[in-house]
């Protein structure tokens, strides 16, 4: 039965399929439905069977099978070995079969060997058991991460594998109720009995059903209409750069030779050891600060409540800023204070990064079992730390140790993936490459030159393939470029601070009701009553949407694309207050600059910009600014405001408007000074430059750089 991911599957058209954001939300919220209750339950009663030995030892195991010296430990370890060699090929098996074939019949065959569990009566068999169910239950957690990789593009992953992950906080609790009869023989039957009914059977059952109503792959969904199964496709294809999802061993190759795939072994090592050692020995570590068995089991509880908690908000956070690294760092900052918070937040962000900077389904999959399976030879280690009560000072400093080498090798490989996709995007730069060629590289996994390795998180320009461009309304002028309005440059700035896609259409001013009217734009209103029309105006042929006004631009954008937030900290309103303040401190000097607008402005619009600006202000032209003493006041009127821009960066205490924290508060402020630089005579933006020690046409470099606008 061959695997139905191959690439004999193509879409019919390269017209992309473009939703609103509340029709992907639709769909995600589809999939989640259907298929994450499967791989969250099948995690939870994987968890609960391979976790209850660490209580069985506290209920009395090691004194009912006479276990003395490191027996335990070895008894605990061997489940790692037998579990990290089996991880690669069951992965490997998992994209040759299907994926509601192969993860029941993991299930079936490790609910055998926890039925057969019953019987253990010594050391060696206990032994032998752990060896097994460590080989049984191998594949299942590579396999549920490579499965939601096959269905969610790579910012979606994150919150997805940390739901599922949950399950096994959920488990580390609820496994302390069954402890005294699993793992090591008694001689009261009915408990034996209950413990097959509870697991092994129920087990059994959950895989037999999922053999048939577990969903396989999108192509395949019955599920989701054909449109939905199109967008998904589409969606996923263009996430991974149309790379091949063929079986070849030439991409299992791929996997095992990356440098990369061994960087993110660590990183998972890292945390593994620690993890590992606190889940095999919290209730012993806590019945050796003088606690009876039963209550170092229910103590054992709360830290898995707060990694139950800390899972989900850490991972939906992660996908919300299209965050990986800075969350590991973080939680691992954390975790040399408190070990549990790590285990249960961090490990699906390691995953999904792990996943989504490698490239192709077979490759991902591979290098999934990888980072797992060897990462799991950590349990050897862990199992051998904690034997020095009642302080456990090797086992604690062991964790420490491996916490700070999962901060340095995560510190390097956000350097490292940083450093890859700058090669590539020169080398695109250089050699033409553009998503025109995309299917000449299918087979070059990661290395494809398109490729761009997930850092902090996923560029927009790696969306653009299946984003339509926005388009931006603006008013064209005689300089190079022709831009130079304040208020269309902010959306300009926005737009290309968020790496989004977009495409400007040049109006004149004489049109621009024309051509707003034709949009279905609705008027604003004058003061008088009667109805005016202007730019900027943003159509976003993606959701329908079509705004006008700089700041409610902004404020779509923000809300519509949230990567890469303009508005921190929920600072809209107290920006907004900024933007108006900052708009009626320069407004006093506004007839110098227009007499400077009126002669770089196309002649089709000349006339009609001098008539409608002196209609507003109720004064001829021949009036605004002239040479002598009027002007003079004006450019000391303009100094002062400088000098008040000064002083408010000066109490910010930080290099932006609002301390360390850039924001559209900047924007506004680099808008203002890109006017002036554009439009005024060029020893008039010197006389600006000069002031405030030359500060402003710093501030300005600075702020186009950091919003890449050339």
């Amino acid at each position: 039965m061959g695997s139905l991911r191959d690439d004999d599957i193509e879409l019919k058209s390269d017209n992309h399929i473009v939703l609103n954001p509340r029709e992907q939300a639709c769909i995600l919220r589809k999939m989640d439905w259907r298929l994450l209750p499967f791989v969250t339950v099948f995690f939870l009663l994987s968890f609960l069977d391979k976790a209850n030995i660490r209580n069985a030892t506290v209920a009395g195991m090691t004194t009912s099978l006479k276990l003395t010296g490191f027996q335990y430990n070895i008894a605990a370890a061997v489940f790692s070995i037998s579990f990290s060699l089996a991880e690669v090929p069951s992965n490997i098996i998992l994209k040759l079969l299907r994926p509601s074939r192969w993860m029941p019949s993991i299930m079936i065959a490790w609910g055998i060997v926890m039925t057969l569990m019953c019987l253990v009566n010594s050391y060696q068999s206990l032994v032998i058991a752990r060896a097994f169910l460590g080989l049984t239950e191998a594949g299942l957690y590579p396999g549920i991460n490579y499965y939601i990789c096959l269905w969610y593009p790579r910012s979606e992953r994150s919150k997805r594998i940390a739901i599922f992950f949950s399950a096994a906080s959920v488990a580390g609790m609820h496994c302390l109720r069954w402890t005294p009869c699993v793992w090591y023989r008694t001689d009261e039957w009915s408990q034996r009995i209950a413990w097959l009914v509870v697991d092994s059977i129920v087990t059994v059952l959950v895989a037999i059903f999922s053999l048939f109503y577990m969903p396989d792959y999108p192509e395949t969904a019955n599920f989701l209409t054909e449109p939905e199964r199109l967008y998904i496709i589409d969606v996923l294809k263009q996430d991974s750069n149309s790379l091949s999802s063929r079986f070849d061993t030439q991409f299992v190759w791929q996997a095992m030779k990356d440098y990369k795939t061994y960087v993110q072994i660590l990183i998972y090592l890292g945390l593994l050891v620690p993890g590992y050692a606190i889940a095999l020995f919290l209730p012993t570590i806590i019945k050796e600060l003088g606690y009876s068995a039963a209550n170092a089991q229910l103590l054992s509880v709360p830290p898995f409540v707060a990694g139950a908690i800390a899972t989900i908000i850490v991972g939906i956070h992660s996908d919300k800023h299209n965050l990986r690294g800075p969350y590991i760092i973080g939680g691992a900052v954390v975790s040399l204070v408190g070990y549990i918070l790590l285990y249960c937040s961090v490990k699906a962000v390691i995953l999904a990064w792990a996943g989504s900077n490698a490239g192709g389904d077979l490759k991902r999959g591979v290098v999934l079992a990888m980072v797992i399976g060897i990462s799991n030879l950590g349990g050897v280690c862990s199992s051998f730390i904690y034997i020095d009560p009642p302080r456990f000072q090797i086992g604690h400093g062991t964790n420490m140790g491996f916490l700070s080498l999962l901060i340095i090798m995560s510190i390097f490989a956000m350097w490292n993936y940083n450093r890859l996709n700058r090669k590539k995007e020169a080398q695109c730069l250089a050699e033409n490459i553009g998503d025109d060629r995309i299917y000449e590289f299918k087979d070059m996994g990661d290395a494809s030159p398109l490729f761009r390795h997930q850092i902090n998180s996923i560029r927009w320009n790696k969306l653009t393939i299946t984003m339509k461009p926005l388009i931006l309304y603006d008013i064209p002028s005689q300089l190079p470029g022709s831009y130079w309005s304040p208020n269309t440059s902010k959306p300009r700035f926005v737009l290309s601070y968020k790496e989004l896609p977009f495409e400007t259409v040049w109006v004149e001013y004489p049109d621009i009701a024309t051509v707003l009217k034709g949009l279905g734009l609705a008027p604003k209103k004058r003061p008088d009553g009667t109805d005016i029309y202007t730019v900027p105006v943003l159509s976003d042929p993606n959701t329908g949407a079509l705004i006008d006004e700089s700041l409610e631009i902004a404020a779509y954008l923000e809300k519509t694309y949230p990567a890469k937030p303009i508005f921190p900290h929920g600072s809209q309103m107290l920006i907004r207050v900024f933007d108006s303040a900052y708009i009626n401190d320069v407004h006093p000097t506004i007839k110098l600059i227009y007499v400077r607008v009126a002669e770089i402005l196309n002649p089709a619009s000349v006339e009609y910009f001098r008539r409608t600006r002196s209609e507003r202000l109720q004064l001829p032209w021949e009036e605004f600014s002239p040479e002598g003493p009027k002007r003079d006041g004006d450019w000391a009127y303009l100094e002062q405001s400088f000098n008040k821009g000064e002083a408010l960066r000066e109490k910010s205490g930080g290099e932006w408007v609002m301390g360390d924290t850039f924001s559209y508060a900047d924007i506004i402020v680099a808008s203002r000074l890109f006017w002036y630089k554009r439009v005024l005579k060029e020893h008039e933006w010197a006389r600006i430059s000069s002031w405030n020690g030359g500060r402003w046409a710093k501030v300005l470099d600075k702020i186009r750089q950091e919003c890449h606008l050339a």
